[in-house]
């Protein structure tokens, strides 16, 4: 085990300021002395910091009165023990509650600055250490605009920054970007005056405040109302002119920029972040928003495209690294880099388009132990001045972003990547990572992308994908690349040195048959590797651009060039050329619910009370009854709605009250009250809104929320109100561990409700299990089939739910049967039904059970459970979950009940495909082009000889699918095969795609880091030192804090992968104990002449034989999802694990022998160790090593009960509660 630990330590500053160390001290002494901005601090004790504040205190409130500057006098002069400096501080101390101690930096900091911040006062510390930036600003602690306290740390020392444009010697300072100017008109930032839009402070109030009739806004003063009549010379318009103010609802906007004016103004209605149109407060869906092609799709494509490409350049380079790894660690010795753009991607003949900025160099080798140094600086040079030393920009061209591409570019080259720019780079990259893998690193112009996320084959495989015969990935002994090696020149390598053990059992052969052609040859080291280096590149830029030119000219889109995955580009394709306006809904991460079915959905209700609320009031029930009996006192009385009912006071609905005392008791979830310490800062009104009315600010709510107890209190007598934050109860949870027990039993309870229906729990991938773990050889053979394009089927022939659902939270549980959508309810399953169909996930893992309590008490990890026949109760057996309502209503006919519904997402419109008419379907479009491009581009079968059979073909792919083939395009291509076949595997996936992904960044400010550590919408899951002037943090968005994801929608999702269950489910269910194993789309089963099999076919959907012909299958063995072998009839073996590469090497340690032999003696076998001596695995610094690993493999099976004969061997398995 290996632990990092990363401790932060900021700058403290605890000492007198008179015994320091002196380097450079009378240079600074003097600098000090000079600097009449500051305030030194004289004292003989620790409490420089707080006495600082006391001073900055004063400065803040500056009057040019006599009796501001006698104070003044003797705040400064007067230091002793007994003076009123001393006095002023330890008053200051008293009232933060704090030690009479030296500050403790951050800690310290941030005491102080909650207890100013409600002052009106916001501290903020400037260091020396980093040349007087500031290293701490109290922003999140202050409301509207705060008085600046300024102090500055040097020396471990606090002194008094009385003036920031003297400081930091300019006429302004901006305290919101911190920097320093000397003519307001041309500083430009998002903070300015509210009133006048002047850039800068804001303007100083006085008494008299005055309303423009014109806007209807109101200034702080008569400077501040001329500034807004002025004409801005680069708006050449007025303040008034452009922002205006709504008198009923206060809301001001900026008319020019919202497109909207006063006239044009609807109360309550606010921008929409995803398809910025105007929404009401009540809309609370917004749609997936189709995008725009970039090309006419019915005119020539190619004519449209060229003058594209012409008008915008994307240049290209294409590279590869070879590395020694004789130490362990991988050194680059040799890379190829070969540039292009996107006229010449398919050769490497001499661009008139792009020559100039490669210095006509299209092919670049580094090598030496200086490689990746020497690249990253080229990447580097390129990146600042997008072209390469001596190159030239080309003036007919607006722009030329550079795509750098790498085959596992994030396991590999790009970690490569990231060691040169930590090295070398000034500036902070932008990356996406993906664990330890970088998806892609941008740095200027350069953009660095992965193939394998596009085309995810070896490299080996791309040329026969792409029928580009002419190229052929070679061999290379890697293990021979060594220092020593590098001027050889002799005999072939030992084969050993390729690693043979280390490929494919096929690849293997063709290898040996390969050294035993070129073994008596000559090796050039240096030509070899160099050769073998640019014929990889070479593959690499020749099938990517095949790939390119195919998806461009389908589609008008560039895959590379706004996508990092194929996912992405078919989301986008799919976008462009099939989605419909205001069909799918983005789908919120937080809603409002309605009462009942049938009333207006628009009219949404919160939920009376959450269950943190109650289960609060249950705990301080609990808590003062406990003390009531100690202390023979009356005992509370708390009502709230699960032991009566709320009580009402006025308008307002209270959470909780003691009947008793009449103490009030409010519970504030802090996403929908504001919470100041949630949500602090001015600038956070922009960034955060009410998850459910997105025209209200955090600021609002929080006010609302005052205003509430205000009333309460002083119009309706209720003066006890005992308050508690969200957060507040989080935090009291963590230290009070008889608290957290009893809120931990209320949770597990599921007490008093279910948390609110969230579609995601409905969203599951396809079922994987084995059934019977030991088949013998029998009479009647087994045999292996999988569905023909399972998911592209689904999207094709399934039902989609389409615009936006109903919400119901008081459901009719007598008619849940009507609803279609997603339900949230209690189910108790049958007994004996040997292939569930609902599930449930327990220790992180999707469990198909007939009793929850029986898979509390019999599912240890990775053991095996034998058979016991179940005693719960029904209501032990029962659980909670969301369901697919076309997954619930196959249970329920197969005996499931359900006890209780929660709530319901009930959709009205439904997308269905309609084989009659051949029309209809959300994603038949997309579906039917790329199969008629996959089966055109596959030829006629084998079956049509004659004119007469490739009539009938056509006629009957139309009838059977509804696609009409193109006669003249049926021929044999294999580039755009396999793309059709990619294009249509990834069709739904980008709408299941969380929308909550960890955010890695380069930080090099010291106030931006801190802020980041403060900051409490977001956890910090990492920090690394990359150099002395930067660092690389990795955070993650509390789910609260979360926006939902413009273009997904979990719902479809959920439905493609409920009938994808349900497709397999229809197979299942017949077939009963015959069925050995089932994965997502495949099943493994006892072949019967005399019962029902599975019809076999070729079509969309259809089942077809997946073994060789006239093969079956004699023995099979299994330990688990994802683990099994058999043995075929003509004597082969297969055998697949997951999370075990079976190279050659693997094979021969774990193999159906083995794999049979540990089975049968499933409860005495011992983990089998299996060594692999070259496992390439990534450090935490991203650096790259080979190191022996070590594999435990040992029989898991923990999904069902295990039903052992006489011998002791499985014979049977049956789900838990059966």
């Amino acid at each position: 085990m290996s632990m990092s630990i990363c401790h932060v330590s900021p700058p403290d500053g605890r000492g007198s300021g008179t015994n320091t160390k002196k380097r450079h001290s009378a240079n600074f002494e003097d600098y000090l002395k000079k600097k009449k901005c500051l305030v030194t601090i004289k004292n003989a004790d620790d409490l420089c910091f707080q006495r600082a504040i006391v001073v900055a205190r004063h400065y803040a409130n500056k009057q040019h009165t006599p009796e501001w500057e006698r104070e003044r006098k003797r705040l400064i002069n007067n230091t002793g023990p007994h003076s009123w400096q001393t006095k002023k501080t330890e008053a200051l101390i008293d009232a933060v509650d704090g030690a009479r101690q030296a500050c403790m930096g951050m800690e310290t900091w941030e005491l102080y600055a909650k207890y100013l911040g409600e002052q009106g006062y916001q501290l903020n510390v400037f260091s020396r250490a980093i040349f007087g930036k500031a290293i701490y600003r109290g922003t999140k602690h202050v409301t509207g605009t705060p008085k600046h306290l300024n102090l500055y740390l040097h020396d471990r020392h606090y002194d008094v920054i009385t003036s920031m444009p003297a400081f930091v010697e300019r006429s302004y300072f901006c305290e919101t970007c911190q920097v320093g100017y000397d003519h307001a008109e041309i500083h430009s930032c998002h903070v300015m005056c509210h009133g006048c839009k002047t850039m800068g402070p804001p303007c100083p109030p006085d008494p008299n405040t005055k309303t423009c009739y014109r806007c209807h806004r109101v200034f702080v003063s008569r400077q501040c109302f001329d500034n807004h009549l002025a004409t801005r010379s680069r708006a050449k318009c007025s303040v008034c002119h452009r922002w205006k103010k709504c008198e009923k609802c206060q809301k001001e906007w900026d008319v020019i920029k919202a497109k909207r004016n006063l006239e044009e103004h609807r109360c309550g209605e606010y921008e929409c972040s995803i398809c910025r149109e105007w929404h009401t407060a009540e809309k609370q869906f917004c749609y997936i928003q189709p995008l725009k092609s970039p090309i006419d799709m019915n005119k020539d494509r190619k004519t449209q495209i060229d003058k594209l490409q012409k008008s915008t350049l994307t240049r290209f380079v294409f590279f590869d690294f070879e590395c020694q790894q004789d130490t362990g660690e991988h050194i680059p010795n040799l890379c190829v880099l070969q540039t292009c753009c996107h006229f010449c991607i398919d050769n490497q003949d001499p661009c008139e388009h792009c020559d100039m900025y490669w210095n006509h160099q299209r092919e670049i080798v580094f090598k030496g132990p200086d490689t990746l140094d020497d690249v990253g600086k080229w990447f580097l040079q390129l990146a600042a001045h997008g072209t390469v030393i001596n190159g030239r920009k080309h003036d007919s061209h607006e722009s030329s972003p550079v795509i750098a591409v790498a085959h596992n570019f994030k396991g590999y080259d790009g970690l490569l990547i990231l060691q040169t720019l930590h090295k070398h780079s000034v500036a902070q990259p932008e990356v996406i990572m993906n664990g330890g893998k970088a998806m892609t690193i941008t740095v200027g112009t350069v953009k660095f992308i992965d193939s394998l996320n596009f085309l995810p084959m070896a490299l080996r495989d791309m040329p026969k994908t792409f029928g580009l015969q002419e190229l052929k990935k070679g061999y290379f002994p890697h293990h021979f690349n060594k220092p020593e090696n590098e001027d050889y020149v002799g005999a072939y390598p030992p084969d050993t040195d390729y690693d043979p053990d280390g490929m494919s059992v096929s690849e293997r052969e063709k290898f040996h048959e390969w050294y035993q052609q070129h073994s008596h040859d000559v090796f050039d080291f240096r030509q070899e590797i160099l050769a073998y280096c640019k014929s990889d590149v070479d593959v690499l830029r020749r099938c990517c651009g095949v790939f390119r030119e195919i998806f461009l000219m389908d589609t008008g889109i560039d895959p590379f060039e706004k996508s990092l995955t194929l996912a992405s580009a078919c989301s986008r394709v799919l976008r462009t050329h099939y989605l419909k306006k205001d069909t799918l809904v983005v789908i919120p991460r937080a809603l409002m619910q309605q009462p009942k079915l049938g009333k207006d959905w628009h009219r949404f209700q919160p939920r009376q009370q959450s269950n943190k609320a109650l289960r609060w009031l249950e705990w301080e029930q609990h808590r003062q009854t406990m003390a009531a009996f100690r202390n023979q006192t009356p005992l509370p009385n708390i009502r709230h709605a699960r032991n009566g009912s709320e009580c009402r006071v006025g308008p307002y609905s209270l959470d909780g009250m003691d009947t008793t005392t009449g103490t009030v008791y409010e519970f504030h979830g802090c996403a929908f009250h504001g919470c100041p310490k949630c949500y602090p800062g001015p600038v956070q009104d922009l960034q955060h809104k009410h998850p459910y009315d997105p025209s209200r600010s955090m600021r609002d709510l929080y006010q609302k929320t005052q205003e509430r107890h205000r009333r309460l209190q002083e119009q309706y007598g209720m003066q006890t109100i005992r308050v508690m934050w969200e957060c507040e109860l989080e935090e009291e949870r963590r230290h009070n561990p008889e608290m957290n027990e009893f809120l931990q039993g209320l949770e597990d309870q599921q007490w008093p409700a279910p948390e609110p229906l969230m579609p995601r729990n409905a969203f599951f991938g396809g079922r994987t299990n084995a059934i019977q773990l030991l088949v013998n050889e029998s009479v009647e053979d087994m045999r292996y089939i999988d569905v023909v394009s399972l998911y592209p089927y689904i999207c094709k022939y399934g039902t989609f739910p389409i615009k936006e659902p109903t919400i119901v939270t008081q459901p009719d549980q007598d008619q849940w049967q009507q609803y279609e959508g997603l339900i949230q309810c209690s189910v108790l399953p049958p007994r004996g039904l040997y292939h569930p169909v609902l599930s449930f996930r327990r220790k992180q893992k999707l469990v198909f059970a007939l009793c929850r309590s029986c898979v509390d008490e019999h599912m240890q990890q990775g053991e095996i459970a034998e058979y016991q026949p179940c005693e719960h109760t029904d209501e032990q057996r029962a659980w909670v979950g969301t369901f697919v309502t076309l997954e619930l209503k196959k249970a329920v006919a197969l005996g499931y009940q359900v006890l209780k519904v929660y709530e319901v997402w009930h959709w009205k419109e439904f997308s269905t495909y309609d084989p009659e008419a051949k029309t209809g379907g959300l994603f038949t479009g997309y579906i039917n082009h790329y199969l008629k491009k996959k089966m055109e581009s596959s030829g006629y079968p084998d079956t049509c000889h004659t004119e007469e059979d490739k009539t009938r073909f056509v006629n009957d792919v139309y009838d059977t699918e509804g696609i009409r083939l193109d006669p003249t395009s049926i021929k044999p291509n294999k580039g755009m095969r396999a793309f059709s076949k990619l294009q249509l595997n990834t069709a739904w996936g980008k709408f299941g795609q969380r929308d909550n992904f960890p955010k890695t960044e380069y930080i090099t400010e010291p106030s931006v880091y801190f802020e980041k550590m403060l900051d409490v919408t977001q956890t910090v899951r990492d920090v690394q030192l990359v150099n002395d002037n930067m660092v690389l943090m990795e955070t993650l968005k509390k789910e609260e804090h979360v926006a939902p994801c413009p273009i997904t929608n979990v719902v479809i999702a959920a439905f493609v992968t409920a009938q994808a269950r349900l497709k397999l489910y229809s197979v299942l269910e017949k077939l009963g104990e015959r069925v050995c194993y089932f994965d997502t789309d495949s099943v493994i089963y006892q072949y019967h002449t005399t019962s029902w099999n599975p019809p076999e076919g070729s079509s969309l959907g259809q089942w077809k034989n997946e073994l060789p012909e006239d093969v079956t299958i004699r023995e099979f063995v299994s330990g688990g999802p994802k683990n099994y072998a058999y043995r075929q009839s003509d004597g082969k073996t297969v055998c697949k694990v997951r999370g075990f590469t079976l190279n050659y090497r693997a094979s021969q340690q774990l193999n159906y022998a083995i794999m049979k032999e540990n089975v049968r003696h499933v409860n005495q076998n011992e983990p089998l160790v299996i060594a692999n001596p070259f496992k390439i695995t990534r450090s935490r610094d991203r650096r790259l090593w080979t190191r022996p690993e070590n594999k435990r493999y040992k029989i898991v099976y923990d999904k069902r009960f295990v039903q052992f004969n006489d011998d002791g061997q499985p014979s049977n398995t049956y789900p838990y509660g059966y």
